[in-house]
């Protein structure tokens, strides 16, 4: 939820590594009206998406789990692979700033995830 309010409210329009990425300075960009103000748009809707799913899995963490069912726990680990997976894939490609931080959540998440499927410590 927290990655979502940052999208949400601090995510500018360009980061460092997003210019380094497509080869272009933020004057060539600012240069393309509405370029700017159309990208953080995005970031809102993408902030808003990532905050969501943090709800819901804060949700299933919080009721689903403790059912002692295993459905979801494969449902949380779809959700990292396809929410948290996914961002830390791409920000690998784009040589972002913050891939190893990413990458480093998206461990936690994982051996969250294995732990729990293995020892089902959350209490039931």
């Amino acid at each position: 939820m927290a990655m979502g309010g940052y999208f949400i409210v601090l995510r500018p329009a360009f980061l460092p590594e997003d210019l380094r990425f497509i080869g272009a300075d933020a004057a060539a960009l600012q240069a393309a009206p509405g370029v700017t103000s159309w990208l953080r748009l995005v970031f809102v809707v993408l902030g808003g998406y990532a905050f969501t799913s943090g709800l819901f899995t804060a949700s299933i963490a919080l009721t689903a789990i403790r059912s002692g069912r295993r459905l979801p726990m494969l449902l949380i680990a779809c959700a990292g692979l396809t929410s948290l997976g996914v961002m830390v894939a791409v920000n690998f490609v784009l040589r972002s700033d913050f891939r190893y931080l990413l990458a480093g959540v998206g461990v936690l998440w994982a051996i969250a995830v294995f732990l729990e499927w293995r020892t089902g410590a959350v209490p039931r």
